[in-house]
């Protein structure tokens, strides 16, 4: 089913990618994506997208069971 995902066995990528995310949010985004980030749309479209997140696992269970 999943033949074509690959996954990366080696944990130093991991790790580059984490401190990559962590020096940008240690230096705070500035110019366009600062603009897009905290625009308050997209606030909004985070908070809804988190609470469907959230709630997503309790949805299924419930609606099948009754």
């Amino acid at each position: 089913m999943y033949e074509n995902v690959k996954y990366y066995k080696d944990p130093a990528i991991s790790l580059i990618y984490f401190f990559i995310v962590l020096i940008a949010v240690k230096n705070g985004y500035r110019g366009i994506v600062k603009y897009v980030l905290e625009n308050k749309v997209m606030i909004y479209i985070g908070k809804i997208s988190y609470g469907l997140y959230v709630y997503h696992m309790f949805i299924g269970p419930l609606y099948f069971n009754f």
